[in-house]
């Protein structure tokens, strides 16, 4: 009979622990799951000139070079999350490209305005993503062009991506505007286009990072007009300039390529129910091949943070 009574206490002492275990793993795993509040994305923005040779386009050379700077970074774990190109227009530019659209690579990629009647190439935009990209709006600026410029059917285009642990998703933009300082009055032009086509996302705000070849510098009027328009984004050189604390510049840098002396930029806005900031800034793709720059552009690559459970950005 104790016998009995022992070996019932000894079950239910067994069956009491692996509830308890059951619970604590089941509570720890809640507190992990909760404590993952937040995530990092990295974009760079890239005008690798990819032109065609009677417009004075980038050498082959220095095109595989870009790539292999990229496939450098993935292999350091240090490649960015979403590629935005702008100028890929030339053969040479678009194997590139394609070679990077690759399962293991950049397994998404969305292309910006294509070729249409009166142009003879499409926007030159490229965008590629290791999330998978939900949407891909487009505006073209159409006749709103000067010069060169009109051979291309210029634009942006508006991305939405979202990984699978993400709350909600992420919007990026990705434009190269009207170029040379002297065509102000077109990249004013261009920004009411901007402004028109982004309106009706002003009423789901999600977070958002506004990126590309903007050919306008702090100085120039158009500058001034772009943030007047789109009040609710912050230049990230800007911040990062203003907040050392809280975004590392890399030391290489010089301040004056963070916002002032570059036509390259991001901007970056909040959700309502979140909060995205930049950490990290470089200039890369800065290394020369034959004496010769990869292009007449350096990268602009930010790392972002994204607090799921912070409310708005606080500028």
């Amino acid at each position: 009979m104790k016998a009995k009574n022992l070996l019932k206490m000894v079950i239910f002492f067994a069956g009491a622990l692996v509830i308890f275990r059951g619970f604590s793993q089941n509570a720890e795993a809640q507190e992990i799951r909760s404590s993952s509040s937040e995530t990092h994305l990295t974009v760079m923005n890239y005008n690798i000139k990819g032109l065609s040779g009677f417009f004075g386009g980038n050498k082959k050379e220095n095109l595989k070079r870009i790539m292999d700077e990229l496939m450098l970074q993935f292999r350091s774990g240090s490649a960015p999350d979403v590629v935005l190109f702008q100028e890929v227009f030339s053969s040479d530019a678009n194997k590139i490209v394609k070679k990077l659209h690759a399962p293991d690579l950049y397994p998404y990629r969305v292309k910006g305005p294509e070729e249409s009647s009166g142009y003879i190439y499409n926007s030159g935009l490229v965008a590629l993503s290791r999330f998978p990209i939900l949407s891909n709006e487009i505006i073209a600026f159409n006749k709103a062009c000067a010069s060169w410029d009109c051979h291309s059917n210029k634009g942006a285009q508006l991305l939405t991506i979202q990984a699978e642990n993400w709350p909600e998703p992420v919007r990026i933009l990705n434009t190269h505007m009207q170029a040379h300082n002297e065509n102000d009055s077109i990249r004013l032009q261009q920004i009411q286009i901007l402004k028109n086509f982004y309106a009706k996302y002003e009423e789901n705000p999600l977070n958002t990072i506004f990126a590309g070849d903007f050919n306008f510098k702090p100085n120039r009027p158009s500058y001034e007009v772009f943030k007047s328009n789109f009040k609710n984004f912050q230049n990230v050189g800007e911040y990062c300039f203003a907040n050392p604390a809280y975004c590392q510049v890399h030391p290489q840098v010089a301040s004056s390529l963070l916002y002032m002396d570059t036509k390259d930029h991001q901007f970056y806005s909040c959700s309502r129910t979140s909060a995205i900031t930049p950490v990290y800034l470089v200039r890369n793709f800065s290394k020369e091949v034959d004496d010769l720059e990869l292009s007449d552009h350096k990268a602009y690559q930010v790392q972002y943070k994204i607090d799921w459970n912070k409310r708005g950005c606080v500028n």
